[in-house]
């Protein structure tokens, strides 16, 4: 659920709440691995396993998806490193895309 500022603030007056917000910063650890993995062409995976992650991802079930990277790792390490990073992150926004470009048919 996306809240707006407005929201946050509301919120937290009622709960006495004090926001930390950090500096956003383009080093994050597993960034480079995350850029590599956008970056490629998808690699060659099991249909069936991008379906699984697709649909962990859905559900933004983390412990899936990481039992499912684990199985990418089979295949292509590079590709488990990338898609572990976006994971640690929970950046299901580019996971999805990448997932997207893997051209799976939605049945």
């Amino acid at each position: 659920m996306d809240m707006t500022k407005r929201g946050k603030t509301m919120l937290g007056k009622c709960l006495d709440l004090r926001y930390v917000f950090a500096e956003k910063t383009n080093n994050l650890p597993g960034d480079s691995a995350a850029a590599i993995l956008i970056s490629a062409p998808p690699a060659a995976l099991p249909q069936e396993l991008i379906k699984t992650m697709r649909q962990a991802v859905e559900e933004a079930d983390i412990s899936w998806l990481t039992e499912q990277i684990v199985q990418v790792a089979k295949f292509n390490s590079d590709t488990a490193r990338g898609l572990q990073a976006l994971a640690d992150r929970y950046d299901y926004a580019k996971l999805g895309q990448w997932l997207e470009k893997e051209g799976i048919d939605n049945d």
